[in-house]
C-alpha cells in the first residue's frame, strides 16, 4: 500500500521494538523516523501535537493507533499538517475482540471511518481488509484479527 517516490517517512505511535511497520519501510530505502509518547522510540511526543513542521514527511503511517489516542480527528489533522501527500492508517476491524482491549478508546466502524477522512478532505487511494497476524504479536499473546488499510492522499481528486 505504500505509494511510489517515498523518501522520507514518520511512524506515528510506533510502540514497542520492533517496530514492524519502520522496519517494512526501512528494508524498502524509505529513511523513516518512529515517534511515540510512551516507547523509546526515534523521537518521544504525543500524536495530537507532533513536534515537526509542516510537509516534513512524504508519507505518514499511524497503525492501530488511531483506536488508542483521545481524539482521531486531532491526530489526523496533525498527520495531514505534517505530510506533503500520503498518510497510511491501519485500523482493527471492530469486533468483540477488538472492543474488548481496554485501552481501545473508539470502535468506529468503516462508514465512520471513512466519513471522518472525507471531511477532513482525505481522498480514499487504497484500500484493503487483511489479517492483524504478524509473528511478533502471535509470540506476545495477541489473537489473529482482522483490520482495514487505508492509503489516503491530501487534496484534490
Amino acid at each position: 500500500m505504500l505509494p511510489d517516490k517515498v523518501g522520507i517517512a514518520l511512524e506515528v505511535g510506533a510502540g514497542e521494538p520492533p517496530y514492524l511497520t519502520a522496519r517494512f519501510m526501512r528494508e524498502q530505502g524509505i529513511y523513516t523516523i518512529t515517534l511515540d509518547r510512551l516507547s523509546k522510540s526515534d523521537c518521544n511526543g504525543d500524536a495530537h501535537m507532533l513536534p515537526f513542521r509542516d510537509e516534513s514527511f512524504d508519507v505518514v503511517v499511524a497503525r492501530h493507533v488511531l483506536e488508542h489516542v483521545l481524539s482521531p480527528y486531532q491526530v489526523l489533522i496533525e498527520m495531514m499538517r505534517v505530510s506533503r501527500r500520503w498518510l497510511l492508517i491501519v485500523v482493527p476491524i471492530n469486533s468483540g475482540k477488538s472492543l474488548s482491549w481496554p485501552d481501545h478508546l473508539w470502535g468506529l466502524d468503516r462508514r465512520a471511518w471513512e466519513l471522518i477522512f472525507r471531511r477532513l478532505g482525505l481522498q480514499i487511494d487504497g484500500f484493503e481488509e487483511g489479517n492483524h497476524t504478524e509473528q511478533y504479536a502471535l509470540d506476545q499473546g495477541l489473537w489473529q484479527d482482522l483490520e482495514w488499510r487505508y492509503r489516503l492522499r491530501k487534496g484534490g481528486p
